[in-house]
């Protein structure tokens, strides 16, 4: 009984933030985007499906969502064609015409081929051994630590860049490039479904912070008051679990509670 009026209670409150100071929603239908990338979405199901669902049905606001490539995702949220995603990274140059709520951390790994040398075990390897090449996702931005390496990688010429994560460990699997970069909740399944678990080892990134992930919002279609409000409902499914739930039905419990807690 406690708990269900504990739950009640913490739906009340998502209702109050919904209601208060205005509307919570644009004047139209929430463009928003999703993006192929494991257990965060992959054909129709996912973390984010889930979670666009819960914010449709707490918020009252109506969305109209698309799969499309994360490069193309950032372009039209600049230019005011979309309105959200999830799953996103903050940058300076983002922040211009993005707001960003978060609410999950992670951190990545360094995937390798195999018949890469056994000394190279570590992104100073990788960047010191010249005939390493990187693949990654155009428009990703990889957090703390990794950007810099990228672009050092693209100076010299051994980055390959394409469209989006099915794309990416299946050129990884015809050695296209040497290493890419991957979340244990993306590269497990497309390690699997490209049959190359036994010919790629991960080296856990462990001496890099965690990297907070937002939902972002596009400032041409929400008030900075409006953002703030999308992030105490994102608040409020923290606080009463929503989150938790979401992220174990995809991943486990013990993964969901790294994940969150931050």
């Amino acid at each position: 009984m406690l708990q269900r009026f504990c739950a009640a209670m913490a739906l009340a409150s998502s209702m109050a933030v919904a209601a208060a100071d205005g509307p919570l929603c644009p004047d139209h239908p929430i463009r928003f985007a999703f993006f192929e990338m494991g257990a965060l979405y992959s054909r129709g199901v996912g973390i984010d499906k889930d979670l666009v669902e819960a914010l449709q049905k707490r918020s009252g606001c109506t969305f109209s969502a698309a799969v499309q490539p994360r490069a193309r995702t950032w372009l039209e949220l600049e230019r005011g064609n979309l309105d959200m995603t999830a799953s996103a990274l903050s940058t300076p140059a983002r922040e211009k015409f993005t707001w960003f709520a978060d609410y999950f951390v992670d951190r990545n790994s360094l995937l390798l081929r195999t018949e890469l040398p056994a000394t190279v075990l570590s992104l100073a390897d990788l960047v010191a051994d010249n005939r390493v090449r990187l693949g990654v996702v155009r428009g990703f931005v990889h957090g703390a630590g990794l950007d810099v390496l990228v672009a050092e990688l693209r100076s010299q010429g051994r980055l390959e860049e394409v469209e989006d994560q099915e794309t990416l460990y299946r050129m990884l699997a015809v050695r296209r490039f040497d290493a890419i970069f991957g979340y244990p909740y993306v590269y497990v399944q497309y390690l699997d479904q490209n049959q190359i678990g036994d010919k790629v080892r991960a080296v856990e990134l462990t001496t890099l912070p965690t990297t907070r992930n937002y939902l972002a919002l596009s400032r041409k279609a929400f008030t900075q008051s409006q953002a703030q409000r999308w992030q105490e409902l994102l608040n409020t499914m923290r606080a009463d679990g929503s989150l938790q739930a979401i992220f174990q039905k995809h991943l486990g419990s013990a993964a969901a509670h790294t994940m969150l807690k931050y």
